[in-house]
């Protein structure tokens, strides 16, 4: 297992640091924390001026490097059997993170978020999300907010640790999606998890003309058929990960609406701890990424899976039809 820490300055950051500390790992897992730094536009810099910025932005890597080596050494004492790295890149964060994924082949990539909302999420933007668009590995969007609590608030005496105690999977049939599940059944779980498997598909247009010589009997008799089987395989689903898992609770939904808005408004009124969620097509323009905009706007913390030949599958892709997700 190789894992890619993305860390900087902010508590959000060292927020995501603290749930991997916290976690289990198998041994000899290995760990790489990258700090990507914005450089200094040189095109609107006379080349006296950047002579004169050159050695702040060297001791600026520097104190970036000691700051790596710090977490390092943390790391190392937190996790038996574990191999540590580190580096400080500098470019674009969202494809230096990419890049280094790649370059180093990692598994997935780790990035804490802000976890805003409206207008300040706006100002804000949000790299985790262009991070899941170019990402060549699974990620993790870390908004935990018991450890944002522990990393803002020193006093704080109990130890450190992420509840991640609901657990909510979004199944649409596709290769991502059983990866999804697929991590899913593989992750080390306590006894005391709650699972919900939700499957979202596009309603019927309410406008149809309802005439027994028309096809609008024919498109909902079609639609509920599709339920069906929908609720068949995440019942498939469901059944195999309870024999996987006997003390856990798992249980299954079909909701019909927008995948993004009905999955956000599941997730919050559940009020899940996690989202596993696979990647989006590459076919699909990224603003139509549901995994993206799930990853920006969820309250909660985001797994987003990519498929991959190399991993072990233990669920069938074929349980529920493909591309359920409008």
């Amino acid at each position: 297992m190789k894992v890619l820490i993305a860390l900087d300055d902010t508590s959000y950051s060292d927020a995501a640091f603290r749930s991997v500390e916290a976690r289990q790992w198998p041994a000899g897992t290995e760990f790489f924390l990258c700090t990507v730094l914005t450089p200094y536009s040189g095109s609107a810099l006379e080349d006296e001026q950047v002579e004169v910025i050159r050695p702040a932005r060297e001791a600026w890597c520097q104190q970036t490097l000691k700051f790596l080596d710090e977490k390092a050494f943390v790391l190392k004492q937190s996790i038996d059997n574990c191999k540590v790295s580190f580096d400080v890149r500098i470019g674009n964060v969202s494809e230096q993170l990419a890049k280094c994924a790649l370059d180093w082949e990692a598994d997935v990539i780790v990035v804490g978020s802000h976890g805003r909302t409206g207008m300040h999420r706006y100002l804000l933007g949000s790299v985790a999300e262009a991070i899941v668009d170019t990402a060549p590995c699974d990620v993790e969007v870390i908004k935990s907010p018991s450890l944002l609590a522990h990393v803002t608030n020193e006093s704080l005496a109990d130890p450190i640790k992420e509840e991640q105690n609901r657990i909510l999977v979004c199944v649409d049939g596709s290769p991502n999606s059983v990866a999804g599940l697929d991590w899913t059944m593989q992750a080390n779980w306590t006894d005391n998890q709650a699972f919900t498997l939700l499957s979202v598909i596009a309603p019927v247009q309410s406008d149809l003309p309802l005439s027994r010589f028309t096809r609008a009997a024919i498109v909902k008799s079609a639609h509920m058929e599709m339920i069906k089987r929908i609720e068949d395989g995440l019942r498939e689903y469901t059944s195999v990960l309870q024999n996987r898992f006997s003390n856990t609770g798992f249980s299954f939904e079909v909701q019909e609406g927008r995948a993004v808005e009905t999955i956000l408004q599941f997730a919050d009124k559940w009020k899940a701890d996690l989202i596993i969620i696979g990647a989006h097509d590459e076919k699909l323009p990224l603003e139509a990424s549901v995994a993206r905009r799930v990853a920006g706007y969820a309250k909660c913390s985001v797994k987003i899976v990519r498929a991959d030949d190399s991993r072990e599958v233990s669920i069938s892709d074929q349980a529920i039809p493909s591309r359920v997700y409008s």
